[in-house]
């Protein structure tokens, strides 16, 4: 394969776009059969193991070109752009220039076309262009109607995982609570995120605080992702603050359906994120529950006070004050 110093490589690469850029736009040349070549022409470039981030900017501007023939839009030629912009990539980097990205109006018309094509490695591509530093989101918002239809995709690559978890930490639950179904639990069932994925705590705070609270959400959120949110606000409490878990109809509802394990989580992610000011008047409420399952559970005690112990002494401290083991007189029941 060819490799070159990155000074051959910049004016190279312009100049090579500059013909592609042309001929893409060309009504005439797209008619010829020189056109038929960029194919080959694109995946040989795929294959330079030295692409200089050139590459991205100039390969992006290429997919606004191809989109701008729509509905006639050359899906080779655009899924060629793509990998040659973002594939070589680190996709675990945020930094990747996309600050210097151009975009048109044309670039919103690719969602539609990859998406519907299923290759997985082409989602990944797209998402990562949209997630691009400084990059505007307000594009990434547009493809949440088409994430919850990927669990057709598995098993995910690495990539194309990592990537679906960032996308939907920026898109937010109340975008994907607005489709219809329950898609989005489906996928959320398929990509088993755990806190060492999370490059945001915030974000992902204030999505399952939000799906807690939705119709859907309540009930349909598995019960991995209320553990997740027990795990980020010992992780990140202060952050986590001004969400403001605390709901007595999540908490009435979960004590109603004996949702035991997910009112542990619940429990968890209130007291941690109320911070050493809790709320006397509120916390009454959470003391009653709490004792109410402590005691018909008594496997919870100890696991919410390795929590406890985690946030810290005071916060050990006030939880063991607030529910005295010496008044939990179990009465039997299966731990959480």
């Amino acid at each position: 394969m060819p490799s070159f110093t990155s000074d051959h490589l910049e004016p190279m690469s312009a100049q090579l776009f500059k013909a592609i850029a042309a001929a893409i736009s060309d009504p005439i040349l797209r008619s010829t059969h020189d056109y038929h070549i960029l194919p080959d022409i694109l995946r040989s470039i795929s294959m330079w193991k030295s692409r200089p981030i050139l590459f991205t900017e100039l390969a992006y501007d290429c997919c606004s070109l191809i989109c701008e023939q729509s509905p006639d839009i050359n899906e080779a030629l655009l899924f060629l752009s793509l990998e040659i912009g973002f594939r070589h990539l680190d996709y675990q980097d945020k930094k990747v220039g996309g600050g210097r990205l151009t975009h048109t109006e044309y670039h919103q018309e690719m969602a539609d076309v990859v998406f519907k094509n299923g290759d997985g490695e082409v989602v990944a591509d797209l998402l990562h262009a949209w997630m691009s530093e400084k990059f505007p989101y307000s594009l990434l918002d547009t493809c949440a109607r088409y994430l919850v239809d990927l669990q057709r995709l598995q098993p995910f690559s690495p990539r194309l995982r990592h990537l679906l978890i960032r996308a939907i930490q920026h898109i937010g639950y109340p975008k994907f609570e607005r489709i219809e179904g329950e898609g989005f639990f489906e996928l959320l069932d398929h990509l088993h995120i755990r806190i060492g994925d999370v490059d945001d705590e915030f974000r992902w705070g204030k999505l399952l605080s939000a799906a807690i609270r939705s119709t859907k959400g309540l009930h349909r959120l598995p019960d991995e992702y209320w553990e997740l949110l027990a795990e980020l606000t010992i992780s990140s409490p202060r952050l986590l603050r001004i969400t403001g878990f605390y709901d007595q109809h999540v908490m009435k509802s979960l004590e109603e359906a004996k949702e035991w394990g997910k009112l542990r989580c619940w429990f968890c992610a209130v007291w941690a994120s109320w911070g050493p000011n809790k709320p006397h008047s509120k916390e009454a409420d959470l003391k009653s529950v709490a004792l109410s399952f402590f005691r018909s559970q008594p496997g919870a005690y100890e696991k919410v006070e390795g929590w406890m112990e985690r946030l810290g002494q005071p916060e050990l401290e006030a939880f063991r004050q607030m529910c005295p083991r010496a008044n939990l007189s179990a009465i039997g029941g299966d731990t959480l």
